[in-house]
């Protein structure tokens, strides 16, 4: 959905907003009431963008379809953390930092704006030069452009299926994401940290892996004492379980 569309549905969705006020005014059907019910509970995007759902189900009355998600919600991050279900956080989700996602739905913005202004202006300046089939300006122009399109959808499918690091229930006793584990080498030597975050969260401290890298999952969902096996530059090695501590970075 673009931004323009997205605005204009939360203002419906508002808590004075014309969809709000028109559902408090005259009860919705069963039919119309049921939809919006089952987007709450079978919702597959960004978390953050179901949450003017749930407070449009509050501001109607029907607060309990906002428990019935939140007690689904809970139990289903608490699986997803400890590495049960994988697979379809895999297919279906990207889970990253709250920091990580403003920073990639400012980039998204920004280039949105460059979409509509400076590459336009600079892609018009390149044609005044004259025949385009000789215009390195030009061509150079319409690339830019090109790249910036395809950035852009890619960060815009990035964030329709995000869900926030901050919203999952993390388990300190398994390894997951929102851990830092110690491991030690079974067959001897120094022992190592790692700490377990989202996608695009590497910039946010030392030792960070997604939970997603390859020494990573084998990781997920094991306690402390378990031995996993992790990928190295000559191969396999195995590891020990020392320690699982629940970290999240700092606002």
């Amino acid at each position: 959905m673009e931004p323009r569309h997205l605005e204009a549905l939360l203002g419906l969705l508002a808590e004075d907003g014309p969809l709000t006020r028109a559902f408090r005014a005259r009860a919705p059907g069963e039919e119309t009431l049921e939809a919006v019910e089952q987007t709450a509970l079978h919702w597959q995007g960004s978390e953050r963008r179901l949450h003017p759902v749930l407070d449009f189900l509050k501001a109607i009355g029907d607060e309990a379809i906002v428990h019935a998600y939140e007690a689904r919600r809970t139990a289903r991050a608490s699986s997803l953390a400890a590495g049960r279900h994988f697979d379809d956080l895999e297919t279906h989700h990207t889970v990253m930092t709250r920091t990580t996602y403003n920073r990639l739905e400012e980039e998204a913005k920004r280039i949105g704006l460059e979409l509509k202004t400076s590459i336009p202006a600079a892609i018009e300046k390149a044609r005044a030069l004259g025949d385009l089939r000789e215009n390195a300006e030009y061509e150079a122009a319409k690339q830019r452009q090109a790249n910036a399109a395809t950035r852009l959808q890619s960060l815009m499918d990035t964030l329709a299926r995000t869900r926030l690091l901050e919203t999952i229930e993390v388990d300190p006793s398994r390894a997951g994401i929102g851990t830092e584990v110690e491991l030690e080498p079974v067959d001897g030597g120094d022992r190592v940290r790692y700490w377990i975050l989202g996608e695009g969260d590497n910039a946010l401290g030392p030792g960070i892996v997604s939970y997603r890298a390859p020494i990573a999952k084998p990781l997920l969902g094991r306690p402390v004492g378990a031995e996993v096996l992790l990928p190295t530059g000559d191969g396999e090695r195995a590891f020990r379980i020392t320690a699982i501590e629940k970290r999240l970075p700092e606002a």
